[in-house]
């Protein structure tokens, strides 16, 4: 998946269960708890947040990820 800066994608859950591996760039997740973090190069989040709120994604710096969908 490329990253492209300025990119936002507001309040939405993940469509499954997934593990996101951060190859290059960088991009800031806010949880609907409050907490905000920066995932970049080497990072792998777990998008299990598939009730609710869900999260708001900003990239950062472009870059690339893979994604990997957990059944």
């Amino acid at each position: 998946m490329s990253l492209v800066p300025g990119a936002t994608f507001n309040w939405h859950n993940a469509p499954r269960s997934q593990y996101i591996i951060y190859l290059t760039g960088k991009v800031e997740i806010k949880a609907s708890g409050g907490e905000t973090r920066i995932f970049s190069q080497g990072d792998i989040l777990l998008a299990a947040d598939l009730d609710g709120q869900g999260h708001i994604s900003t990239v950062l710096e472009s870059g690339k990820s893979i994604v990997i969908i957990q059944e």
